[in-house]
C-alpha cells in the first residue's frame, strides 16, 4: 500500500565515490540515528544486497532489536579493473557477507550465478531461496 510508503532522505558523504570512483554513501550519524528509529518502527527489515554502508548498519539495527531480517543479494562478484578492488570485494564476500547472509531470517538470490557464487547451493545455507528477476519475454529477447 503506498498511503504507508514513508521515504526517509538520508544524509551523508560520497568522497568514498568522488576519490575512488566506487559508489558507496556514507552516512551521517543523524541519519544513522534515523534509521534506528525507523528499524525500531518496523515490522521486519528487507534489504537490497548486505555491503552497502546503510544495510550495514540496518541489519546491525535489526539484529539489536530483535527484527526479522530478509536480504534480497543481487550482486557477487564485480570484475573490477583495480586487483585491489577485486581482492577487496572477493575478501569481504567471503567473510562478512558469508556471516550476514547466514544470519537472516531469509536470503532471497536473484540468480543461480550469484547464489553459487556465495554458497554453492541454496541446501548450504537455511532458508535461502531463488527468486530470479522477472523479464518480459514478449519485449526482451536473447
Amino acid at each position: 500500500n503506498r498511503d504507508n510508503l514513508v521515504c526517509l532522505p538520508m544524509a551523508g558523504t560520497n568522497i568514498i565515490e568522488e576519490k575512488l570512483a566506487i559508489p558507496y554513501p556514507l552516512w551521517s550519524m543523524g541519519a544513522l540515528w534515523t534509521l534506528w528509529k525507523a528499524v525500531k518502527a518496523a515490522d521486519i527489515v528487507h534489504l537490497h544486497d548486505y555491503l552497502y554502508w546503510g544495510n550495514l548498519w540496518a541489519f546491525m539495527f535489526a539484529k539489536l532489536q530483535h527484527k526479522p531480517v530478509v536480504i534480497t543479494q543481487h550482486i557477487g562478484f564485480i570484475p573490477y579493473n583495480s586487483l585491489f578492488f577485486r581482492t577487496l570485494l572477493s575478501t569481504l564476500n567471503a567473510t562478512l557477507g558469508q556471516v550476514i547472509l547466514r544470519h537472516t531470517n531469509a536470503t532471497v538470490f536473484i540468480s543461480e550465478v550469484v547464489q553459487n557464487y556465495f554458497f554453492g547451493s541454496a541446501s548450504s545455507v537455511p532458508h535461502s531461496y531463488l527468486i530470479p528477476n522477472g523479464v518480459d519475454g514478449q519485449r526482451f529477447v536473447p
